[in-house]
């Protein structure tokens, strides 16, 4: 990818260290690439803004994955990182708490 270059990615996985991503062609990313990930969370209209450190890369059949670390760059002084870990850990509960409904609703029906 060039530097400054924009690509549309898919991601596959969240959690409060990084992310999974899966880009439909070639250019996905190298390893120790900084990314700007820019995303709304499902059911937020509120977008995050984060930069993360490649760490992976791999191809699948049409397509090239990534997994990537988030790493803080706000000043000491302001802090959108914390804010923005706070909005993915209350994702990850609520659809955390969603799973286990529905576990234990078809783990009880007959």
């Amino acid at each position: 990818m060039q530097s400054g270059s924009s690509v549309s990615a898919t991601m596959l996985d969240i959690s409060l260290k990084g992310s999974k991503l899966c880009f439909a062609s070639e250019g996905a990313p190298g390893v120790g690439e900084t990314l700007r990930i820019k995303f709304c969370l499902p059911n937020s209209d509120y977008q995050l803004d984060l930069l993360a450190n490649v760490t992976g890369v791999w191809k699948t059949r049409n397509a090239w994955n990534c997994g990537a670390e988030f790493k803080d760059d706000s000043p000491d002084d302001d802090k959108p990182f914390l804010a923005q870990q706070k909005q993915i850990s209350q994702y990850i509960m609520e659809r955390q708490r969603e799973l286990a409904r529905m576990g234990i609703n078809a783990g009880t029906e007959a």
